[in-house]
């Protein structure tokens, strides 16, 4: 398996090298995070500017790259410039971070209707391919099992 990990917090922080350590475990494992913190720039990308990527050494035998820009450009780059495809996308320390609380929100999805806690869904990238999203299941279980998607609104029957 090939993952890819990213994170928002930089090469310095202090979870990536464990996380880092379990994804070996699992399979090949590519290192793309930005060079400083970048907390809250989860979603921005450098469109004038270029950025430049180093391969640095924070753990051993894994490629690590320290990209000075924003997490959204190191998976680009991670993608587009290495021209690598990805089983596996971790999205870097906030994982370490949340578990509890993803523990606590799938445990209360179970025990609200004792349907499944992921949704599968088919998404489309700005190319035309298909990827599948897992989510946290916010609906009832086939709440758009005619396969009509719609909004949300006021009162929805569905959640």
């Amino acid at each position: 398996m090939k993952i890819l990990i990213v994170n928002d917090d930089g090469m310095h922080a202090a979870g990536l090298v464990p996380l880092i350590r379990w994804a070996r475990k699992l399979g090949e494992v590519t290192v793309a995070v930005p060079q400083t913190e970048q907390s809250g720039m989860g979603h921005s990308v450098k469109f004038m500017k270029a950025f430049e990527a180093k391969e640095v050494s924070i753990a051993p035998d894994v490629t690590v790259w320290a990209v000075d820009s924003t997490p959204a450009d190191c998976v680009r780059f991670g993608i587009l410039a290495l021209k690598q495809t990805y089983d596996l996308v971790l999205s870097g320390v906030a994982l370490l971070v949340l578990w509890p609380v993803m523990l606590i929100i799938a445990l209360a999805i179970k025990l609200y209707d004792r349907g499944p806690v992921l949704y599968k869904q088919t998404r489309l990238t700005t190319n035309g391919k298909t990827f599948e999203l897992y989510k946290f299941r916010s609906m009832i279980v086939n709440a758009e099992s005619d396969g009509v998607a719609r909004l949300a609104k006021a009162n929805d029957s569905r959640i």
